[in-house]
């Protein structure tokens, strides 16, 4: 029931809250709602690194029991959640963070969901070839 009523608080009345380890839930106010982003990333990354070492290890012991196409796709799977985790961190956060403050700097409309995401995408791939 808690959390139904916390989506129904989110979706109807643009209320969140937080949780606070050993306290309880707090509201949001909305200039600390970015925070929820943050919290999300980082779970995303800690779940992506996990994931990616059970498939290295588990590839790792058993080079001979898989077959190439396989062997093709958990290596698909490793480079996807390590651009996950790279996506996923600070830096590329941060480089979100400055493309949308150049926006807002230049007088423009700030970027959208797909603008900010091409711009962290680029990012990495220009860090991955540096």
């Amino acid at each position: 029931l808690k959390h139904a009523a916390f989506k129904i608080a989110a979706e109807e009345f643009g209320i969140a809250f937080e949780n606070i380890r050993g306290v309880g839930y707090r509201r949001l106010a909305a200039g600390d709602i970015c925070r929820v982003g943050s919290y999300i990333r980082c779970g995303i990354k800690r779940k992506a690194k996990r994931g990616n070492r059970k498939i290295v290890a588990v590839m790792s012991a058993n080079p001979n029991n898989m077959s190439n196409g396989e062997k093709m796709r958990a290596y698909a799977e490793i480079g996807l959640l390590g651009m996950i985790q790279a996506a996923a961190g600070r830096s590329a956060a941060n480089r979100a963070y400055k493309a949308a403050e150049t926006a807002n700097e230049s007088g423009g409309k700030p970027p959208s969901h797909g603008e900010i995401a091409m711009a962290v995408l680029s990012a990495l791939t220009t860090r991955r070839a540096a």
